[in-house]
């Protein structure tokens, strides 16, 4: 009976998933797949919910293909090479290879040659019966979930050695939600890799509409931006959306989206349950540090602690859940929208821990010359001391570099108890590059009455005087009333 158990069960891991509906024809990406027929190794790295074994899936019926789904026991070698071995002989039934002897032997198949050894002699007996029972014809291997291998060990070493000692008309096919286990360097500069990552496999704003007017059977221009802006095309937050937009009227049709990302909420349960509770510590702790920052690079991270910040952030932007690179400037990344929310609420630092990240963070970018990215640093962490310390060292190096805006943004953050007679001058020439005089000469009266007059500020002061004298017809005693006006603060704008 247990034995017949077993063998049901690794029944369904030798075929591929029904496709759930509503099915999307997805002929672009089934084109590049198509390409890997050419090649030796296609791989599909991307996180959960990014839809590879629905395509694979979907591709798969209507070429020779051998399907596998990896689970954990296939750790185990025994198990990842039989479980090989009944895949391939679905496909191909005049297999005969003694793999299936020396599995069960407790030596491998050519004697003590220890587990990757074994791995080796294993793959060899596969690849050399392949090219026996085969002759000419392509046939395709699929490895579903190949993550569950984990980073290395025997079973990882079948995989690899399987994918180099592969006949010609093999072509292997690994879908994960990290990078292979092995490096496929060497097989990239030959040519012999089809690569598919997040950033192809994530619904595009067309597919995104399609799949609203199929599921509500109408046109859903309304919601479909927003679903698009909010998912970034994630195929499950997609998916999520449309079950819960089912039923629900077009006027609650934006208020059941808001509700998905919610504590609570269908997509808020998902990224619990489906994402981060399978990922490591360091992608944890990587995610955690990052969160109170609107972008970040690999030196910075390096700077706040995170080991290896370099090869960890290439590697979750091809899985596509966590990060999003800055395509305006290369090496920049930001945190996913789902994913920061989800990371605000659910692993938040504490307010104390999170002023310190965001001061140092700060510190290493006005270091590094990002001194807006500074600014946003200490303005989200409430330095204000720290902020108008930046603003009267870098201020008008800024105004130089056109960064007028953000002058005037920053310096109306700040409190007056933070207000050095530098940064109010810094404020009044940001207002007077505006055209905004009557500001201007707020903030210059200021600074004149709390110091005394510096000389490059009475030329600019009576620019502005004459300027409002000549051009505008106003009561003399306004400009009096001006220097004595409160500096204005009505204007105040968001980070």
């Amino acid at each position: 009976m247990e034995h017949n158990v077993v063998q049901g069960a690794r029944a369904t891991k030798l075929l591929p998933p029904a496709v759930a509906p509503p099915a999307l024809p997805r002929p672009r990406l089934e084109g590049r797949l198509d390409d890997g027929l050419g090649r030796r190794l296609t791989v599909l790295i991307a996180g959960a919910g990014f839809g590879k074994s629905t395509l694979l899936s979907a591709w798969a019926t209507t070429r020779a293909t051998a399907w596998y789904t990896v689970a954990p026991e296939d750790a185990e070698l025994a198990s990842l090479a039989r479980g090989l071995v009944s895949a391939l002989r679905l496909r191909v039934p005049a297999l005969q290879v003694g793999v299936g002897a020396a599995i069960e032997g407790s030596r491998g198949p050519d004697g003590d040659l220890g587990e990757l050894g074994s791995a080796d002699a294993y793959a060899a007996l596969i690849c050399a019966a392949l090219s026996a029972g085969r002759g000419r014809r392509d046939l395709v291997l699929v490895l579903d979930d190949l993550h569950e291998l984990g980073t290395d060990g025997a079973s990882a070493r079948l995989v690899e050695s399987l994918v180099r000692n592969a006949p010609p008309t093999l072509h292997v096919v690994l879908a994960s939600r990290d990078e292979p286990p092995f490096p496929i360097e060497r097989l990239r500069g030959q040519g012999q890799v089809v690569e598919l990552t997040a950033r192809e496999l994530a619904f595009t704003t067309d597919e995104t509409r399609l799949l609203l007017e199929e599921a509500l059977g109408e046109t859903a221009d309304d919601v479909a931006g927003d679903l698009q802006e909010a998912s970034r095309g994630w195929p499950a937050a997609v998916r999520l959306a449309l079950e819960a937009l089912r039923d629900v009227s077009p006027e609650e049709r934006r208020r059941t989206l808001e509700g998905l990302r919610r504590p609570g909420g269908r997509l808020f349960s998902y990224l619990a349950g489906e994402v981060f509770e399978r990922e490591p510590e360091d992608v944890r702790a990587l995610v955690r540090t990052v969160t109170p920052l609107d972008r970040f690079n690999a030196e910075l991270c390096e700077a706040l602690g995170v080991d290896n910040a370099a090869d960890a952030l290439a590697s979750l932007e091809r899985r596509g859940v966590f990060v999003e690179s800055d395509r305006s400037e290369a090496g920049w990344y930001s945190l996913g929208a789902l994913v920061r929310e989800f990371a605000r609420e659910s692993m938040a630092l504490s307010d104390e821990d999170q002023r310190a990240l965001l001061t140092r963070a700060a510190d290493w970018l006005a270091a590094q010359g990002f001194v807006e990215d500074a600014l946003r640093a200490l303005a989200a962490a409430g330095a204000h001391e720290e902020l108008a310390a930046v603003l009267a060292e870098r201020g008008e190096a800024m105004l130089s570099a056109g960064a007028v805006d953000a002058v005037v943004r920053y310096t109306e953050l700040l409190p007056d108890a933070a207000l050095s007679t530098a940064v109010v001058l810094l404020a009044g020439r940001a207002r007077q590059i505006r055209g905004e005089w009557e500001d201007a000469l707020a903030w210059y009266a200021r600074a004149a009455d709390s110091h005394e007059l510096a000389p490059g500020l009475a030329w600019p002061m009576l620019n502005i005087e004459l300027w409002f004298r000549i051009f505008i017809d106003r009561d003399p005693v306004w400009l009096e009333s001006a220097r004595s006006a409160p500096t204005p603060r009505d204007a105040r704008l968001p980070l």
